[in-house]
């Protein structure tokens, strides 16, 4: 089992909260993509933790650059997913990593623990 957060833009949480029905993140036109300058943003602040290990057809796949903590992450067009195994440290990293990049342009979604954070 894995713990995960997701980093989206504040639009798409905005679209979330006014959304009525329940599977809001199954209909992929709810989910606003980032912009060319948010993307590289986001690329920069998530280089200081993580470190990039490949690339494909659906984003960009880091891990965290000391091994011992394992976190993984993907940054597609339109989000950053965070995960790591159910253990405390790892769910406190990738917690606080998405809370860091949380205010202003972007939105944290912790499904496991009240949904969205954001300032």
């Amino acid at each position: 089992m894995s713990y995960n957060v997701h980093v989206y833009t504040k639009e798409t949480m905005e679209n979330e909260r006014n959304f009525s029905g329940e599977d809001f993140f199954e209909i992929e036109e709810n989910i606003i993509a980032f912009t060319p300058d948010q993307y590289e943003k986001l690329k920069q602040m998530i280089d200081y933790d993580l470190v990039e290990i490949k690339r494909d057809d659906t984003g960009v796949h880091y891990q965290h650059k000391n091994e011992s903590i394992p976190i993984s992450g993907m940054l597609t067009n339109n989000a950053l997913y965070l995960s790591t195994p159910w253990n405390p440290d790892g769910i406190f990293e990738i917690g606080m990593l998405a809370s860091e990049l949380t205010g202003g342009e972007f939105a944290k979604y912790d499904p496991q623990n009240n949904g969205w954070e954001y300032e």
